[in-house]
């Protein structure tokens, strides 16, 4: 990653077609805007712009533009960055950072909405150790527009570590983060945690309708979702790893959807937004596939011509293409929280693939959706118990939390 000496942030704007909340396409024909470079007319020509970074840190007002100060930003998850800054197009999506630094200290989004009836972002934010859920930004209606979002106010002159993690799912739009404004300067990030998580999986995953909706006139709102406080973030959080997730409403894998097989969906650098595939630099220690809730109403099998044969072919073919991104992983499909309709496909393609003497394992969730389709905050939270608590027993993954 390079340090670039100039303080100018460039905002690419990308545009993204408009649909509604409850019906969020999450295919994108957007592409980044293309960037060209130039040759310097003499290397002997010292530069005279100042450093990003002081020299010395005299607390003083300065804001940060992400891509000139990679190497001091964490990516959770998988390390993908924009022109614009840090990208965090998913659920659970986040970046953590150092400063040495004194009083206020926010964070510009850089943010492209989808719907003008679900404008509203949420965050879960972090500092020193310190968490608040459902941070607020209020009313983001432009397609494309730059958003402060507060981290902290009258802070201590010192050392501070700073986590933002979105809760809005993918469906809603991307984002970035593109600059850090602080009275002080950057420091070396956190260390990484040891154990990297990825989930892969639908609705559930996204924390869709994980807050009771009564009453609402739109319950697919970015105002009654979070991707933070799901059974799966939480069952990686308690067990000390870091987190990732790949998921959208609505994702099957026996089929095709949005255009993409549930497979190259996975290999992507964003769903939301033309970035590319993936390049797996980063590899996960465990998958989970939370898919098959939006496989096997009958009428959608029959129309797409999907049988139980077909769909345990396709559950095998899933496993491969994840096996072979990610050669030392072990597989969990974890299936139930809302459904477990036809789990037997499941497991006989763990067995086809193995089995447990394999790395593939199948965890027969416990329905915690009490009857409401997407279980609520307090059913992802005795999912997660239940997710960790398996990596202890099978995968001698144990709790740190």
């Amino acid at each position: 990653m390079k340090r670039a000496i100039s303080l100018t942030l460039a905002i690419i704007v990308m545009a993204l077609s408009l649909v509604s909340c409850g019906e969020a396409s999450e295919a994108s024909s957007v592409q980044d805007g293309a960037t060209s470079s130039a040759t310097a007319a003499s290397d002997a020509v010292p530069s005279q712009a100042e450093p990003v970074i002081p020299a010395v840190n005299n607390y003083e007002r300065i804001t940060y533009g992400v891509p000139d100060i990679e190497d001091y930003i964490q990516i959770t998850g998988r390390p993908v960055y924009s022109d614009v800054g840090a990208v965090m197009d998913q659920s659970g999506s986040g970046v953590r950072f150092r400063l040495d630094c004194e009083g206020d200290v926010n964070v510009t989004m850089n943010v492209n909405v989808r719907g003008t009836y679900c404008p509203n972002r949420y965050y879960t934010v972090i500092v020193d150790g310190t968490r608040t859920d459902r941070v607020k930004l209020e009313a983001v209606l432009a397609f494309t527009g730059k958003y402060t979002l507060p981290l902290a106010t009258g802070l201590a002159r010192g050392e501070h570590t700073f986590e933002i993690y979105r809760a809005t799912p993918s469906a809603y739009g991307a984002e970035d983060v593109a600059a850090i404004e602080c009275n002080g300067v950057p420091i070396d990030p956190p260390e990484r945690k040891k154990l990297f998580i990825e989930f892969l999986g639908d609705s559930i995953t996204a924390g869709l309708i994980s807050i009771d909706p009564t009453g609402a006139s739109d319950a697919f709102s970015s105002d009654y979702a979070d991707g933070v406080q799901t059974y799966s973030f939480y069952a990686a959080d308690r067990v000390g790893a870091e987190y990732s997730s790949v998921c959208r409403g609505g994702q099957p894998f026996t089929v095709e959807y949005g255009g993409v097989s549930v497979s190259e969906f996975y290999s992507l650098n964003s769903q939301v937004r033309d970035l590319g595939e993936y390049d797996f630099s980063r590899t996960a220690d465990v998958v989970v596939i939370n898919l098959g809730t939006n496989d096997f109403n009958a009428s959608k099998m029959a129309e797409n011509g999907v049988t139980l044969e077909t769909a345990q072919r396709s559950a095998v073919e899933l496993l491969t293409y994840i096996r072979e991104k990610n050669p030392t992983a072990k597989i969990v499909w974890a299936y139930g929280i809302s459904v477990n309709t036809n789990s037997e496909v499941m497991k006989k393609a763990i067995d086809q693939m193995g089995g447990e003497k394999s790395g593939f394992y199948f965890c027969a969730m416990p329905d915690t959706s009490d009857g409401h389709g997407h279980p609520y905050i307090d059913g992802h939270e005795r999912a997660g118990e239940f997710l960790a608590d398996f990596f202890e027993s099978k995968l001698g993954i144990k709790a740190v939390k």
